[in-house]
């Protein structure tokens, strides 16, 4: 399976996420899953990313060509798809992924989760894939109740 994760690509996180997040990695590799993702060489995409690689599991990467910078991208990626836009990367985290999973991060990681949630192929709009948010630090937590009831918008 082809799991998207979605995270900070940030360091300015807690330390904690990081070693949950690359055993969450090694577990994928592990079990002979294949990481698709934004491509960063540092934040918990790149603890995943490592993780990954330390179980000689399959790492896939995703970015814009301006983020092919010296100490930018994980260099280690069995695979890699430069695109010119943030909106083709998305479109192709989305159509490559088998299941999407979200680790803390900030404004861009729920952009991309929700993108791909809405998109016409994901459960809500075309074919089933499985998504997974996890619930670190209280974040989602606090979102959750809007998210279980019903929109009034929504017939």
């Amino acid at each position: 399976m082809v799991i998207c994760l979605y995270g900070a690509s940030s360091q300015d996180i807690h330390p904690d996420y990081f070693s949950g997040v690359e055993a969450f990695g090694r577990q994928m590799g592990l079990r002979g899953h294949a990481l698709l993702f934004g491509g960063g060489d540092k934040g918990l995409m790149g603890a995943a990313a490592r993780g990954v690689k330390g179980a000689e599991g399959r790492v896939i990467g995703v970015a814009p060509r301006f983020f092919n910078v010296d100490g930018v991208l994980y260099p280690h990626c069995d695979e890699f798809f430069y695109t010119d836009t943030m909106r083709q990367r998305k479109q192709i985290l989305e159509d490559k992924a088998d299941a999407f999973v979200a680790v803390p991060g900030g404004i861009g990681t729920f952009d991309e989760l929700f993108c791909s949630r809405s998109s016409p192929s994901s459960s809500w709009g075309g074919t089933a894939s499985p998504s997974l948010c996890s619930i670190c630090g209280g974040i989602l937590t606090r979102c959750w109740p809007c998210w279980k009831r019903p929109s009034p918008m929504v017939s």
